[in-house]
């Protein structure tokens, strides 16, 4: 089923992550 994921599936996942990741750090730096 991954595998069947387009680059552009891949690429907003990684993009989500990212805006996630940073959402927490700056809590955490708060």
């Amino acid at each position: 089923m991954i595998s069947q994921l387009t680059l552009e599936q891949k690429l907003q996942g990684v993009i989500l992550v990212i805006i996630c990741f940073v959402a927490i750090a700056n809590y955490l730096i708060k």
